[in-house]
């Protein structure tokens, strides 16, 4: 979905390249580094994910485990867009190495720094979401490391005349927290950003999405006035809407 918005061809070195060479244990930070994309000039960089649902076997969990470390070291920071389940499927047998569909979820998941959980911003969308933070919790993830964004705010919606303070009601009843940022739905912006292949910063600067999502990004990776010292990298991974609601993923951070 990054890929296709952002006007990528579909060559381009993803997951499946990254595991393949990174289990021949010829993968490193240069490496690494010289075959992602920039999204923009300045931009961040993108390595695209699985482009077909079937090759999942292509990413083993001790794979996955090591490009994880290795983003760690050779980025700043890394947003990771996972799919969108988090059950935890049946054992299947191949090549002798047992394999779960939704592994790469649930590992990156599991030892992300922060998680970034998105509602959609209708009954639907909400109902499903407050059912999906469950099973987020379900595999150990703290309150304090989830942020919530409620998506594609509507006017009307709810018929009201301010749908957001519905929205943060909601949520603070059934699972008791307060969202980072509500999205308002901005047709628009997306139609435009979608028709350049550019991120939405690029295509409509000030939109009403566009605004609110990069005062969501300064509150997630501040700015740091002074170097900070060379530490364990941290990573941190976005869910999309259909990770825990099965929503729209119009409005994206990342990665």
């Amino acid at each position: 979905m990054v890929v296709q918005t952002l006007g990528f061809l579909d060559d381009a070195p993803g997951l499946a390249w990254a595991a393949r060479v990174a289990g021949r244990g010829e993968l490193d930070a240069l490496r690494l580094r010289q075959s992602v994309r920039r999204a923009a000039p300045g931009g961040p960089r993108v390595l695209p994910g699985l482009p077909r649902a079937e090759l999942w076997t292509e990413v083993r969990p001790g794979t996955w485990e090591a490009l994880l470390e290795l983003f760690r070291v050779t980025f700043p920071i890394t947003v990771i867009d996972t799919g969108f389940c988090l059950e935890e499927d049946e054992e299947l047998l191949y090549d002798q190495v047992r394999l779960r569909r939704n592994a790469v979820t649930r590992l990156a998941v599991q030892t992300a720094d922060l998680v970034v959980a998105v509602a959609r911003a209708d009954p639907v969308g909400l109902h499903a979401f407050i059912r999906g933070y469950q099973e987020l919790r379900d595999l150990g993830i703290p309150a304090s490391r989830v942020r919530v964004v409620v998506n594609q705010l509507r006017p009307g919606m709810f018929g009201g005349d301010r749908p957001a303070e519905q929205v943060r009601a909601a949520l603070s009843r059934y699972i008791g927290i307060e969202p980072s940022a509500v999205v308002p739905y901005d047709r628009q912006g997306i139609d435009a950003a979608s028709l350049a292949g550019q991120a939405l910063r690029e295509a409509r600067p000030g939109s009403p999405a566009q605004l609110t999502l990069a005062r969501l990004a300064a509150v997630l990776f501040p700015a740091r006035d002074a170097p900070a010292r060379r530490t364990r990298r941290r990573s941190r991974v976005t869910r999309p809407a259909a990770a825990t609601t099965g929503a729209g993923r119009d409005h994206q951070v990342g990665p």
